[in-house]
């Protein structure tokens, strides 16, 4: 079987189709979503919240749905992590310094994720050494969820 990774999209019948076809031959298929604003509780992100919870739940819903065709679902929830979209808020230099160095602080090693680091979660993830992890959301943060 050839191990696959499918990034969950607002188009889940279409990733359910591909998954169910029995053209496909897949597996290891998981979701993704990018932020840990679910786990925060912050007002301000409700609305980024409910859709990641919902992302998460679905995740949960296909994994269920697909376990028994040998298809793992996860999800993965990373915390900050050096990405070229942060250079692209158009802050100040200054002012993006020191949002970056805020985000950094939250991490309990002091310092963002690389996506080095999630891209080797992902590899253990579509790895038969993960064969008995289904269904269950990954988070990736360096510990910002404690802090």
């Amino acid at each position: 079987m050839a191990n696959s990774m499918v990034e969950m999209t607002p188009h889940d019948d279409a990733i359910r189709a591909m998954a169910l076809s029995p053209a496909r031959d897949l597996e290891g298929l998981f979701a993704t979503r990018i932020s840990l604003a679910l786990r925060t509780g912050d007002v301000a992100k409700e609305k980024d919240s409910a859709t990641q919870a919902a992302v998460v739940s679905l995740g949960q819903s296909r994994a269920v749905e697909l376990a028994p065709r040998g298809i793992r679902i996860n999800t993965i929830s990373p915390g900050p992590i050096t990405t070229p979209i942060y250079g692209k808020f158009g802050f100040p230099a200054e002012a993006q310094q020191g949002f970056e160095d805020h985000m950094a602080s939250q991490s309990l090693f002091q310092r963002f994720g690389t996506a080095e680091e999630v891209a080797k979660l992902v590899r253990f993830l579509l790895s038969d050494d993960s064969s008995y992890i289904v269904g269950d959301d990954i988070v990736i943060d360096g510990g910002v969820r404690h802090t």
